[in-house]
């Protein structure tokens, strides 16, 4: 027989730890409540926490893919408040899965078990008539970020919008996204807080900047080329690249971060919409970056109203490769239209939005298996309405991506889709199944995506596979002692940047225990983390100095593994 062996971070699950993972449970204890009992201390201090209110919810399996841990069971919560020591109580506890929720004044809100970069907490698993005891609530102390905005004279700027930004993984490279913010006073004053310690950026938009869709721009009656005051980093960068990181610790005041807003040119669009059977004076247009990777907070975003000849303008516009998008005034539907514009040294003139009628797009969700055998395991009819068919733009930012939900038999239509290239996503598969393939006619969309920007597409088919595997074990951290909220994610190998529905991430119970459910049969890497952002683990360069630390495995349909695994460490996963 030959001999092989595991990395020692990645042993396959011993006898002993098997057992942890499978208790043997009493029949006279199979549905009696269990009980929770801890204390919530201050995790600066150590000292105890009175009136902290505290929510015990419902959680479902480890489902859930990219960032988010899986759906939320629909059965009513459980609350108390700690008492004058600290300590809380839960009677009653229905056997499940939770997370508990801490809630204070000073304090940042937080999941128990939470680490101050992920954030995401730790699952607490009652088993029937099980008294859990002793539960050590750290709760974190808020940091807050305080300054003023000035103008070039060292005037205060009031009613300046301030974003606290950090760094995360979105639309396939790593970019400032809003964390908080605020407004500043008549002081120019402004003051963030309920902040996890960690690194952030500050950002501020002059109001003149915030889309205003009730007027139209002011008018230019100096003959001078315009200049306004553009969206500025602190402390007085114009682009992101030059601004200058903010840390800190956990119950920390930073003050003194003040941002000089500095003025830069900028232009203005004019045009004219045309066609299409909506009222020109229910529609608003607005700029988007056309770059796809790159964010925008939309309180900095240009936009304006369409007049009743038509006729718009946009002013406050920088220099850049933009997406003019209609969308109507009510509501948050889908976009009605966009066109390319690129602005330069000088304003636009001319630009003419033919609006088009949005399409429908019909199509149908099969099973591509034994279905008798898969409702006979379930015990109940396979029923597609909780499923949600999404069309996410591939170009530019998605906003307001259309979707619609299944009806029972699987079919679906979705209305006034505008001509675009989409991506299609399946979300809340029934239980059991994982998403196979998606085709328009003979053509596969499930990783090349649909252009309908020619067109209205044919019938979309979008077919099941049934047969998931399950992952399950312990994290250990370096002591080889159980990590309770240990972070666990389930990358494809390779990765594949718009199949959302491969990746996973959970966090280990109380007892280190971890489970992910419903995957679907392929090539993996599995990785234990102390700490991590929650959308770095997608991120290929992220991954490029831990590639070693992965466990390359092969899911199979209706297949079980176990793995002991030792996380990767908090600081060599978030370095500064």
């Amino acid at each position: 027989m030959t001999a092989f062996s595991f990395p020692a971070h990645f042993m396959v699950i011993s006898a002993a730890a098997a057992q942890l993972l499978s208790p043997q449970t009493n029949p006279s204890n199979a549905e009696k409540p269990g009980s929770l009992n801890g204390r919530v201390i201050n995790a600066r201090t150590g000292e105890p926490l009175r009136r902290v209110n505290l929510t015990l919810r419902p959680f479902g399996p480890g489902t859930g893919s990219m960032a988010m841990i899986g759906p939320a069971a629909p059965a009513a919560p459980y609350a108390t408040t700690t008492d004058a020591d600290g300590k809380f109580r839960f009677e009653k506890v229905d056997p499940g899965r939770y997370r508990m929720m801490a809630e204070r004044q000073g304090f940042v809100r937080q999941e128990y078990g939470a680490r101050p970069n992920s954030m995401i907490g730790a699952t607490i698993q009652v088993a029937p008539g099980q008294e859990i005891k002793d539960l050590n609530f750290k709760l974190i102390p808020q940091a807050i970020i305080t300054g003023r905005v000035l103008d070039e004279e060292s005037e205060p700027l009031a009613r300046v919008q301030i974003q606290v930004l950090r760094r995360r993984f979105f639309q396939g490279r790593q970019q400032l996204m809003p964390a908080g913010g605020g407004m500043t006073i008549d002081t120019g004053e402004f003051r963030v807080a309920d902040l996890p310690p960690g690194r952030y950026w500050l950002s501020a938009i002059y109001r003149g900047r915030i889309m205003m869709f009730g007027e139209a721009p002011a008018r230019n009656t100096s003959g001078k080329p315009e200049e306004e005051y553009v969206t500025t980093y602190y402390p007085s960068a114009i682009d992101q690249a030059s601004a200058q990181p903010i840390d800190v610790v956990a119950g920390q005041e930073v003050s003194g971060m003040d941002i000089r807003m500095q003025k830069a040119r900028v232009y203005r669009i004019r045009g004219k919409v045309a066609g299409g059977t909506q009222t020109i004076r229910s529609l608003r247009l607005m700029l988007l970056p056309r770059e796809r990777m790159m964010f925008m907070g939309f309180g900095g975003s240009a936009g304006g109203m369409v007049k009743e000849d038509g006729t718009f303008e946009i002013g406050s516009v920088q220099p850049g490769s933009y997406y003019l998008v209609a969308l109507p005034m009510q509501g948050m539907q889908s976009p009605m239209g966009r066109v390319p514009v690129d602005v330069g040294q000088q304003n636009v003139d001319n630009v003419v939005f033919t609006l088009t009628g949005g399409f429908t797009v019909a199509g149908n969700i099969r099973i591509d298996g034994d279905v008798r055998q898969l409702e006979q395991a379930q015990g109940k009819s396979i029923s597609f309405a909780m499923a949600r068919v999404q069309f996410s733009p591939m170009e530019g930012v998605p906003f307001n991506s259309p979707g619609v939900s299944a009806k029972a038999d699987g079919s679906f239509s979705l209305e006034n889709v505008s001509p675009d290239k989409y991506r299609i996503t399946v979300f809340n598969l029934p239980q059991g199944t994982w998403l196979k393939s998606v085709r328009v006619g003979d053509r596969d969309a499930l990783d090349d995506g649909i252009d309908m920007s020619g067109g209205a597409p044919g019938p979309v088919q979008i077919t099941l596979g049934t047969g998931v595997g399950q992952i399950s074990g312990i994290v250990q951290g370096a002591n080889q002692q159980p990590s309770s909220g240990g972070i666990v994610t389930l990358l494809p190998d390779p990765m594949k940047e718009y199949r959302n529905d491969l990746y996973r991430i959970t966090t280990a119970d109380q007892n280190g225990q971890f489970t992910l459910q419903g995957i679907a049969p392929g090539e993996y890497k599995l990785f234990a983390w102390e700490d991590v952002d929650r959308t770095s683990y997608m991120d290929p360069e992220f991954l490029k100095p831990h590639e070693s630390s992965g466990k390359k495995i092969t899911v199979k349909a209706d297949s079980q593994q176990q793995f002991s695994l030792t996380q990767i460490p908090a600081d060599a996963s978030n370095p500064k």
